[in-house]
This record gives C-alpha cells, sequence and structure tokens, in this order.
C-alpha cells in the first residue's frame, strides 16, 4: 500500500543521505589529513631551512673570529698565536642559555668547517696546560704591489707612490701626500676589501689615520666627527670618541648593532683621506664601554649638523 511504499522509500534516502554522510566524512578526513601533511611538511622545511641558515651564518662568524686573529697576530707581529680554541668561539658567538638547545647546530659548524673550509686548519694545542681542539686561519697568497710590474720612470705613478721618508711624516708605515684633502678614494683593486671580515662580529670599531694631532686648529675634534657622520650617513652612529693623544688619529666609533658596523667599516677601511690611508677593526662592546662608559646611555643616532 501507500504507507509501505512511503517507508521504504524513506529508508532508501535515508540510507543514501547516510553513505553520502560517511563519504563526506571520508573526503574530509582525507583533505584534513594531507592538509596536515602538507603543513607538517611545509614546517620541516622551513625548520630545516632556518637550521641551515643559522649553521652558515655561525660558520661565516667563526671564519671571520679566525681571519680577524691572524690579521691581529699579523698586524701587531708580537708572535703571540693565531689560532682560537674551538669552544671559546663557540661561546662567544651562542649565548649560555642556548649552548644546550644549539648543541646540534654547533656540531654541524664544526662538521662542515672540518670538510669543506680549506682556509681553516684543525689541530691541538695546550692552553694554560690543558689541551683544546682549536681552529687556525690559514692565509692566502697576499696581493702586493711587488707582485704586478711596476710603472715605467716616465709614468706618473711612479712617482705618486713614492713613501716619504722625512721626520715631518708622523706615521712613516702609512703612505702619504703632503698637501691632500677630502677623501682619495680607496687604496684597494677595484674597491676589494682584502681585510674586510666576513660578518661584523661587534657593533664598535677603531679607526687609525683620521687625523694628523700635530696640524689641528681650533674646533678639529668637531670636525672629525662631523666627517665621520657625513661619510657614514646610511649607518646609525650612537657614539664618537675622538682620541686627542693618539699619534696615530686614533677614533671610537659605537653603532646601533653589528649590520651598521660594517656600514662604517665599509664606508671607512682601505680609504684615503687627506693623504693618510684609513683603517679600521672591529672592537668588543665590553672594552668599548670600559673605555668610554658614557657610550653605555646613548641610544639616539648622532647626525651631522651639516
Amino acid at each position: 500500500n501507500w504507507a509501505c511504499s512511503f517507508y521504504k522509500w524513506g529508508v532508501q534516502v535515508m540510507d543514501i543521505m547516510w553513505r553520502l554522510a560517511w563519504v563526506i566524512f571520508g573526503v574530509v578526513v582525507s583533505f584534513m589529513m594531507v592538509f596536515g601533511l602538507y603543513k607538517a611538511n611545509q614546517w620541516r622545511q622551513a625548520r630545516i631551512k632556518r637550521k641551515d641558515e643559522e649553521v652558515f651564518r655561525l660558520v661565516r662568524q667563526a671564519t671571520n673570529f679566525l681571519f680577524q686573529q691572524h690579521q691581529m697576530a699579523a698586524r701587531e707581529g708580537k708572535g703571540g698565536p693565531s689560532y682560537l680554541a674551538i669552544n671559546h668561539i663557540r661561546d662567544q658567538l651562542i649565548p649560555p642559555q642556548d649552548r644546550v638547545a644549539k648543541a646540534d647546530v654547533w656540531a654541524e659548524v664544526v662538521e662542515y668547517i672540518q670538510k669543506n673550509e680549506s682556509r681553516v686548519r684543525q689541530d691541538v694545542q695546550k692552553i694554560f696546560g690543558e689541551d683544546f681542539r682549536v681552529w687556525q686561519w690559514l692565509p692566502e697568497i697576499p696581493w702586493s704591489p711587488g707582485s704586478s710590474p711596476l710603472p715605467g720612470p716616465a709614468s706618473p705613478a711612479s712617482h705618486s707612490t713614492t713613501i716619504p721618508s722625512s721626520s715631518s711624516n708622523p706615521w712613516p708605515h702609512v703612505p702619504t701626500t703632503q698637501g691632500v684633502v677630502g677623501w682619495q678614494g680607496c687604496a684597494f683593486p677595484l674597491g676589494k676589501h682584502v681585510a674586510a671580515p666576513l660578518a661584523p662580529p661587534t657593533s664598535c670599531l677603531k679607526v687609525r689615520h683620521m687625523f694628523d694631532v700635530l696640524q689641528q686648529g681650533p674646533g678639529w675634534v668637531t670636525q672629525v666627527k662631523e666627517e665621520i657622520l657625513r661619510r657614514c650617513s646610511e649607518a646609525n652612529i650612537l657614539h664618537i670618541a675622538v682620541d686627542t693623544q693618539s699619534e696615530e688619529g686614533t677614533v671610537y666609533i659605537k653603532t646601533t648593532s653589528m649590520e651598521d658596523a660594517g656600514k662604517v667599516f665599509r664606508c671607512l677601511h682601505g680609504q684615503w683621506y687627506r693623504g693618510q690611508l684609513v683603517t679600521a677593526k672591529y672592537l668588543r662592546l665590553e672594552r668599548y664601554h670600559e673605555r668610554f662608559p658614557d657610550a653605555n646611555t646613548c641610544s639616539a643616532p648622532m647626525k651631522s649638523s651639516k
């Protein structure tokens, strides 16, 4: 009868809807699983990428420390060691609270340098009576003007490269041109900074040969600071200290970040200024604050008055 037919039709409809609901549920669950796997893979790839970036960042900073140590030992000529303990470099780069969590990252850094960095030699040295694994920078073959053909006698360059030996030059180890003012360009070929660090290790610098203390007039300290601010206008400089007793024309600079310190380094290092070759090196923040306690409270970037 009509009631039975309606009942059977209702059962069939319910059965179809139930089956359809299970199909939809299965599709939704499958979609969520696929989406979850996709997001998990994305997270895993991003985590691997972040870890790789951190590894290479630490590799650059570690090799920079070694390069700086090598440059310092070679420049000072005091026969000091040009190697650094691996654990000491780690402690300089990774804060104490992160060393356990980043132990795997540092292990990859050590392995990468050992396998892929030919400029770094790994050894064991006795430091204060205890054996330490150390890294030592192996210098490349240095470029020098003597390795290139010298200009002929008629060439003007043969006179411009002469280093005066008169006693009027307070820095006989630096090429000097008397009576020259302003910036004369970069001393390195094609703007290549042969002593440039691979990554800035700190936000402070020590700059030499920015002035001649024997040839200054009234207000010269302010003029030196103004010249630095104008030259390094793209960097945020917090503090500048001029060593008025320095025979090497030394200026100390603190910036807001390591990135800004790198900008200052590239602007000043290896540049000819008033006939003097300006050189720069990085200075530890703690040492800077020990020498200039007032710099610890400087927070606003300095601006040139011109």
